[in-house]
């Protein structure tokens, strides 16, 4: 009697089942834990870069502000000193301020128009005031 050939035999037959059943729903298991952390991961790293983005963008309305600010406080100083003195050169940066002021107050309104009401949502929204 000549046993079976080797090649024509089922590959059961030969080694036994690939992985015992409880071995590979755990595997099975792993693998879609892996891939659901991938995702997460992914989904939270694109969430963390948008979020970035946000904050820069509020930082440079924020300088912006500072500079419009800065801006009106030098108009006022000057206005100021020009009325307690009377001296002419006490109006240069109150003059620069009103040449200057419009164009700030322009680039502000172009940071936030990306608002829905250009005021971040808070109802107030940047008006143009005379002086």
């Amino acid at each position: 009697m000549r046993p079976p050939r080797v090649k024509d035999a089922p590959r059961v037959e030969r080694f036994g089942p690939a992985l015992p059943p409880s071995t590979f729903t755990g595997f099975a298991v792993a693998a879609l834990a892996v891939l659901a952390i991938a995702l997460l991961s992914y989904r939270t790293l694109k969430t963390r870069a948008a979020t970035g983005e946000m904050v820069t963008h509020t930082l440079t309305v924020a300088a912006k502000l500072e500079e419009v600010l800065s801006t009106g406080k030098d108009a006022e100083t000057g206005q100021r000193g020009f009325l307690l003195t009377g001296a002419e050169s006490y109006l240069s940066p109150y003059s620069l301020a009103k040449k200057t002021l419009p164009e700030k107050l322009s680039e502000l309104r172009g940071l936030i128009a990306d608002s829905a009401d250009g005021d971040g949502g808070r109802g107030g929204g940047v008006r143009r005031h005379r002086a």
